[in-house]
């Protein structure tokens, strides 16, 4: 079948099936020119070749492995016969339903899908209509549903072959209608969201919407905190500086005891050793512009970063960042500091997501920490301290862009700062196609074949609804 992103398939013994396949970035934007490595999970299956499989004739349950930059994807693979296995009901406004309201002597169409063992569109079924209770409506051969004058519940099944599927009709009016509407969203709550759970729908909804969003949420802070927040700039004096002539002056005991306040401008390049090889693999170039205040006993930041990549697309983020001063003139290593954090985040990757997000934290941690560095000329050991994220707590919201659709959130976050615990949103989360109040929670995965900064680094997504 013809699928934009398929899980399973059926294909008859000895029979082909053409698989593509595409690689994205952490940001949802296609990379061109990936080459993928196919692969079955065994040589029963039959063999595959540039996408194209050619089933063998041992009917059963199989993997076509796909495989670029050690990210796998595997699809499975039912060797034998398409079966239906299933009917599906819908409306021209929903999908799946498992029942409706229609007033009297009113008419609601419905449609029918054949489903196979995978959950695939099977085509040419001929499906029956009828309406089980006489008298509450009738039904042509193309799921056209008239109601009868009388109120009350009926049901209308759907048959092919020996499955069938059958939806509840209630035909009422007025008042009694919002009534039972809300009795009816009450009791069938839970049998509504198990079938929505099992509908191709709330896949679309996970895989295509919120998971790369959330993704792009704290990806944006992430981001914009780590480049804005280059503690050792700010005890240089201000001024224009690249990445190996600030750490010149820091070597050479140019730096000072205590940071400064002004505007700093900092050009760092965005690269990583390629694993094996230890070739260093450019990803573009960071600009940072930054002005650092002191107000009371926070930090203000405000900043205009840019980061060009290699084939010369920009993307842009600028705001302000407010964090709890430190002064790593006394540091107290170990020591966590607790204040008041916020983040206000306009952004606007190339020909990706664009939008606005706000964070204020209540509860902000960080931490002194204590680094030792070799220095081979010298033959020294230095001991150095820094300062680094814990946890923020907080009301974020925000609203953007991604792929023509339109996203919001409204709620609490909690980001950890390391890629080996989990961050978390509480809230209500606005996708092109749902309203979701619930918690989402996020890790991370990196790319292991890569040494420093992974070439590809994504998010998985856990929903909790509530």
């Amino acid at each position: 079948p013809s699928v934009e992103k398929v899980t399973g398939v059926v294909v008859a013994p000895k029979g082909t099936q053409q698989f593509t396949a595409k690689g994205f970035d952490q940001k949802g934007k296609e990379i061109k020119g990936i080459t993928f490595k196919w692969s079955v999970d065994t040589t029963e299956a039959g063999t595959i070749s540039e996408g194209l499989f050619t089933a063998d004739d041992n009917e059963g349950e199989y993997e076509v492995i796909c495989e670029a930059k050690g990210i796998v994807r595997r699809v499975s693979v039912h060797v034998g016969l398409r079966q239906l296995t299933s009917i599906q009901v819908n409306t021209p406004s929903d999908v799946g339903v498992a029942g409706v309201m229609v007033a009297p002597t009113k008419t609601q169409q419905f449609m029918a899908k054949g489903l196979d063992q995978k959950g695939n569109e099977m085509e040419n079924i001929d499906f029956t209509w009828s309406v089980d209770l006489a008298g509450m409506g009738t039904i042509d051969e193309t799921g056209l549903f008239t109601a009868g004058e009388t109120e009350g519940k009926c049901m209308v099944v759907c048959k092919a072959g020996d499955k069938e599927k059958q939806v509840s009709v209630q035909i009422s009016t007025g008042s009694f209608c919002i009534a039972l509407a809300g009795e009816q969203l009450v009791a069938d709550s839970q049998t509504a969201w198990a079938n929505f759970v099992q509908s191709p729908r709330l896949a679309k909804i996970l895989n295509n919407q919120l998971m790369p969003s959330a993704g792009i949420i704290a990806f944006v802070f992430e981001e914009t905190i780590d480049q804005v927040m280059r503690k050792e700039l700010f005890y240089v004096e201000p001024g224009r500086y690249t990445e190996e002539g600030l750490w010149e002056i820091i070597w050479g005991g140019g730096a000072s005891d205590t940071p400064y306040e002004g505007t700093w401008t900092y050009i760092t390049e965005d690269w990583a050793y390629e694993d094996g090889t230890f070739e260093r693999v450019v990803f573009g170039t960071w600009t940072l512009m930054v002005t650092r205040e002191v107000v009371g006993e926070n930090d203000h930041f405000t900043f205009d970063l840019r980061y060009k990549k290699a084939d010369d697309e920009t993307d842009t983020y600028e705001g302000m960042l407010i964090q709890p001063s430190l002064n790593l003139s006394e540091p107290e290593p170990g020591k966590a500091y607790s204040g008041h954090s916020e983040y206000q985040i306009n952004f606007a990757i190339a020909n990706g997501p664009s939008g606005a997000l706000q964070l204020v934290g209540d509860s902000t941690q960080m931490m002194i920490i204590e680094e030792e560095y070799y220095d081979e000329e010298y033959d020294e050991t230095y001991l150095e301290y820094d300062y680094i994220m814990v946890e923020t707590t907080g009301n974020a919201s925000g609203n953007f862009t991604y792929n023509g659709g339109a996203y919001a959130f409204d709620g609490t976050v909690r980001f950890l700062f390391d890629q080996n615990k989990e961050d978390s949103f509480v809230g209500t989360f606005t996708t092109p196609e749902a309203v979701i109040d619930g918690e989402v929670r996020l890790t991370y995965v990196a790319n292991e074949s890569l040494a420093g900064k992974p070439l590809f680094e994504g998010y998985a997504c856990d929903l909790v609804p509530n």
